[in-house]
């Protein structure tokens, strides 16, 4: 697999308004094109990835079955190939005053053409977006880190989001010291259990008078079964705290969306895109 890259170009604007159009969703960034030979298949495959950050506090969650993608590739001899997967992966890392970042890939099942210098993708994603709602803050110590009970009705949550109300009141947040490197900071791993109905999104750190406290995050992975879940987060924070607060955070189905990510992306090395470019497959 090789990386290839001479210039961009896109545009990602959200859906038009009667009269004015809405800001833009996300602006994107480039971040990969490889070529390869898949190792079980043998097959050739194409890759290319944009980074997203939504802007209004959405998070994109998935690719919107409802309405499916609508774009054409095409290289610079004319060859028009087929999208063999669009897929969205949330990012691993999380900053406190940023957007949480996703990944949106194109794959095709064919390497571009042998005389191809550039390679196209242009038309439309359409994404499912959500606006994440917090509970109630709960203050956790620091000292003597352990186990927290976070109550889930009261919280403002419609109770139609809920499949049994008697068994998803109360979700459990553990915390324990994280062994990490000493000099990235002070670290902590979170993790929350809950009940598959709860839509889990993040958790936001404030300190004991609410102020945001600065951080970053990435996702340990999580582990499910007898229709619960447990998430893991690891925090690394810029100076020690005794106390903090913590808020998590919900995808609440009242502000759930679906918005179009018009996309226009050229890419090549002003030469051949061909398989010589890519290493044999083991």
């Amino acid at each position: 697999m090789k990386s290839l890259l001479l210039f961009l170009s896109l545009s990602c604007l959200g859906a038009a308004a009667d009269k004015a159009p809405p800001p833009p969703l996300c602006p994107l960034e480039f971040d990969s094109f490889s070529l390869g030979v898949n190792g079980t298949t043998k097959e050739p495959y194409c890759i290319l990835s944009l980074n997203g950050r939504p802007l209004e506090h959405l998070s994109v969650v998935s690719i919107s079955k409802e309405r499916p993608f609508d774009l054409s590739v095409t290289d610079s001899t004319g060859k028009t190939y087929a999208l063999n997967h669009v897929l969205i992966e949330p990012a691993w890392e999380k900053e406190w005053n940023r957007e949480e970042e996703f990944h949106l890939r194109f794959s095709l099942s064919e390497w571009p053409s042998e005389h191809a210098e550039w390679l196209r993708i242009r038309g439309n994603v359409s994404v499912v977006c959500i606006k994440a709602s917090s509970l109630d803050p709960v203050e956790v110590d620091l000292i003597h880190p352990g186990e927290t009970e976070i109550p889930v009705v009261g919280n403002d949550i419609p109770q139609s989001d809920i499949a049994d109300p008697a068994r998803t009141e109360t979700l459990i947040l553990f915390v324990e010291k994280w062994e990490g490197k000493e000099e990235e900071g002070f670290q902590w791993k979170f993790s929350l259990g809950h009940r598959d109905s709860f839509r889990y999104c993040g958790m936001e750190l404030e300190d004991m008078q609410g102020r945001p406290i600065p951080f970053k995050c990435f996702s340990g992975g999580l582990c499910s079964g007898g229709g619960g879940t447990t998430r893991s987060e690891y925090f690394t924070l810029t100076r020690p705290y005794e106390q903090l607060k913590v808020r998590i955070l919900h995808a609440d189905p009242r502000y759930i969306e679906i918005r179009q990510v018009p996309v226009d992306i050229s890419v090549g090395m002003g030469g051949p895109l061909n398989k010589e470019k890519v290493p044999a497959a083991k």
